[in-house]
């Protein structure tokens, strides 16, 4: 182990695989999948946490959207699927507490 300091990105990742959360590089290459394909209003109100059990976790501010991205994943799972192996098999989402 080097005894320089270490990128910031580097530490978060190790901290987040200690606490069993998803890859911090992952949930960028999801969010990224994300912004790519989905209509501006979705890409602006939900946002992908990650991937659980095969599953993709996204955030969103209300049932309603709830509803959307639930009508909208097997177009949303085809986004995904250029992960190969690690490609989400089924959309979930969860409502966030309002502020």
């Amino acid at each position: 182990m080097s005894d320089g300091p270490r990128p910031l990105g580097d530490l978060l990742r190790d901290l987040a695989r200690t606490f069993r959360r998803a890859d911090l590089g992952q949930v960028d290459q999801l969010r990224a999948i994300w912004r790519d394909h989905a209509d501006a209003e979705l890409a602006d109100t939900c946002v992908p946490q990650g991937i659980e059990s095969g599953s993709l976790v996204v955030s969103v501010p209300s049932g309603a959207h709830a509803e959307r991205v639930r009508r909208q994943s097997a177009a949303i799972l085809q986004w995904y699927a250029e992960l190969g192996e690690g490609a989400p098999t089924r959309v979930v989402t969860r409502v966030r507490p309002q502020p």
